[in-house]
């Protein structure tokens, strides 16, 4: 989770910077046109990061998709994940950080430990049941 913020304020100042330069070589000339410009674009920047704040913090998208960073950030995301054959008999149950991929023919995840070193585990469709519980902090 702090590694998600650190990205947003290094973007954020990032895009204040590039603003600023714009701003500055704007109002450096001295035009009245010029500078309503420069206003113009600060505001609809304003505009445009709030909108952005807003869309991540209160749509069901947005909320997926800081999830989603979170995990590329932090090299997955602390989960639980059961495993169970077509019986219900428990065949595989870790708790820990891994990331979770799939397609039509299985799932695939990548247990990873401290030092960052992965292992991949694969589990077929036809396998079995599998359930994962993402604990978000």
């Amino acid at each position: 989770m702090i590694g998600f913020w650190v990205l947003v304020v290094i973007l954020g100042l990032v895009l204040a910077f590039v603003a600023g330069a714009i701003g500055y070589t704007v109002f450096a000339k001295s035009t009245k046109k010029d500078a309503i410009a420069g206003i113009l674009g600060l505001v609809f920047f304003g505009l445009t990061m709030l909108g952005g704040t807003w869309w991540l913090n209160n749509t069901a998208s947005g909320l997926r998709t800081r999830i989603t960073w979170q995990a590329e950030i932090n090299v997955g995301l602390n989960r639980t994940i059961q495993v169970f054959t077509a019986t219900g008999e428990l065949v595989y149950e870790y708790e820990g950080r891994f990331d979770v991929t799939q397609n039509e023919y299985r799932i695939i995840i990548d247990v990873i430990n401290e030092e960052n070193q992965a292992r991949r585990v694969y589990v077929s469709a036809p396998a079995g049941v599998v359930i994962i519980s993402e604990i978000l902090d």
